[in-house]
Parts: C-alpha cells; structure tokens; sequence
C-alpha cells in the first residue's frame, strides 16, 4: 500500500501550489489527479459570465487559495459532503463551479473531477461525478482508510 506522497512522486497525483507571498504558510491542502490538472488548464480560457469579477479558473483558483490559506469556509457554502454520506465524496462550489473530490486526510482535498454548475440542474447529475470519484480512489493503492469517514466540517477541516 501507499502513501499519498508515494502517489505524489510517482505522478499519481499532484500537489496544488497555491502562489503564496514568502510570508505567508499553507494551512491545508489541495492535491489533484491528472484528468482533473487537465480540465482545470482547458478552464482557463473559459470567458467569465455577464456580471461576474472572475473567469471560472479564477473562482476556482480563489476558492483554493483560501482553502489553502486556512481561511473560514462555510459548510453548505463553499463545500459539502454529497450523499449518500457512506462514499465519503466531498464537493468545493464556487458561483459557476463544482469540484469533486474526497479528504483523505484532515485538512487535505484530493480534486477528481469538476463540471460548470449549470450542467449539474439536479442533484441526479451528480451521480456520474461521484462515481467517477469513487473508482479514482477504489483504484488507488492507498493506505486504509483512504478517506476521512466522518460526515461534518470538524472532521475534514
């Protein structure tokens, strides 16, 4: 079995660098599977909507940089765990974005997969990311647990 920095050096995975000032430390973290490293680079040429400040890359971008930073996040909010609650899926939102991902460890997300809101009208098109979270991790030889088991914010934050 492996750890997530085994993952991590063998390319499995990949760890988000949040651009952070020389002063400033990282409290949590986010790391990514390389589908979704893709995704999040096609992303960036995605215009922003009428009425919004930022691109969608950018609320992403935003959304983990204050994850990152340790900064306050409202449960329900800004992220949440999917049902059922037993697969242990975790979702980030932004006002355009959702990223789906699970904690495998406290304070560190792991991003698989993330599609514009507006193609998500329903909780029912939910399914096929959560799936796809689920086999990213089943196929993973990662150390048991492979997530965090708990349902609320104290057991992911």
């Amino acid at each position: 079995m492996a750890t997530l920095e085994q993952l991590e050096s063998g390319g499995q995975i990949s760890r988000h660098d949040a651009e952070l000032e020389t002063w400033e430390l990282s409290k949590r973290m986010i790391s990514f599977t390389s589908n979704f490293g893709k995704w999040l680079s096609q992303l960036k040429s995605a215009p922003k909507k009428r009425g919004r400040t930022l691109t969608p890359f950018e609320e992403i971008n935003q959304s983990f940089f204050a994850f990152v930073m340790g900064k306050p996040m409202a449960f329900g909010v800004d992220y949440r765990k999917l049902e059922p609650h037993g697969n242990h899926v975790w979702e980030f939102k932004t006002l355009e974005m959702r990223v789906f991902g699970w904690f495998p460890r406290k304070a560190h997300f792991l991003a698989v997969c993330g599609e514009f809101k507006d193609n998500l009208p329903n909780n029912k098109a939910y399914k096929p990311f959560i799936e796809q979270v689920i086999k990213f991790r089943e196929a993973l030889a990662l150390d048991e647990p492979k997530a965090i088991l708990g349902v609320g914010k104290d057991a992911v934050l």
